[in-house]
């Protein structure tokens, strides 16, 4: 049996309660791996190796042959945010968020399967059509303008510095770890000076002690949007309206995007 998300998204906690913190999220039909078991709670292996957490209710178990069957499908990564599952009638039965990936019925390419064995059509603003993956990521998480910082999340529902950079990232093909610290020795390689920066590159800030505690997406020279707050943009350029002094100062080094072979 295979096991996997079944609601839009999954609250993954550090611990068995919900008292405990939440440190990342799963989507709808991610693979996991059932590790241990308390009462109603699940502990799971994420696709990225992230650990934690989960009600059993947000997850479900599947028989090989049918998860199998629907990863044989045409496969829709949703690219826009709050999307919306609307039935043959008309009536509203579920919802999707960036990430998010499902598989597309073959007599319906407007549809997609939820996990339950339930298809609807999508209904959202799709992303406009831009043709580089740089264009594409700055798109993407500029789709995300506004939305809360959460931590542990990374969908429009909230979502913190280093789930912003996974979600635009991973809808791209490029698959990045869960945190900030991780995900520098990605590109740690490859570092550039603020205003080489080109679309996509990103951005990693280091606190008193030396340790990579955030993460931001570059969007051109010495310009970047992140979550601190909310998602939005700042820049390390004094005589910019947008001048972050505190960023400025706590800025590791900045470096190229990751390539689909980065991870």
């Amino acid at each position: 049996m295979i096991r996997i998300v079944c609601t839009t998204f999954a609250n993954v906690y550090d611990g068995p309660s919900f008292s405990s913190q939440m440190v990342t999220q799963g989507v709808a039909w991610e693979k996991i791996e059932l590790l241990d078991r308390k009462e109603d709670w699940l502990k799971i292996r994420l696709p990225d190796d992230y650990e934690g957490w989960v009600q059993n209710f947000s997850t479900l178990e599947m028989p090989d042959e049918e998860y199998e069957r629907y990863q044989e499908l045409d496969q829709r990564v949703m690219d826009f945010p709050f999307g919306r599952l609307m039935n043959d009638n008309g009536e509203f039965i579920g919802e999707t968020v960036m990430g998010g990936c499902y598989p597309i019925p073959e007599d319906a390419p407007d549809c997609v399967i939820l996990p339950s064995g339930v298809r609807g059509c999508v209904r959202g603003q799709k992303l406009e059509t831009v043709h580089t993956v740089r264009a594409r990521v700055i798109a993407l998480a500029s789709e995300m303008m506004g939305t809360a910082y959460l931590w542990g999340g990374k969908t429009e529902y909230g979502t913190d510095c280093s789930g912003l950079i996974q979600c635009c990232f991973g809808i791209e093909g490029i698959q990045m770890p869960r945190d900030a610290s991780k995900q520098i020795q990605v590109v740690k390689h490859k570092a550039i000076e603020p205003d080489e920066a080109e679309p996509g590159d990103l951005a990693f800030f280091r606190n008193e002690k030396g340790r990579i505690v955030h993460v931001a997406m570059m969007t051109g020279p010495s310009q970047f949007i992140h979550s601190s707050g909310e998602v939005k943009r700042n820049s390390f350029r004094k005589d910019h309206p947008m001048y972050s002094e505190k960023l400025a100062s706590m800025l590791e080094g900045v470096y190229k995007m990751p390539d689909k072979t980065g991870c």
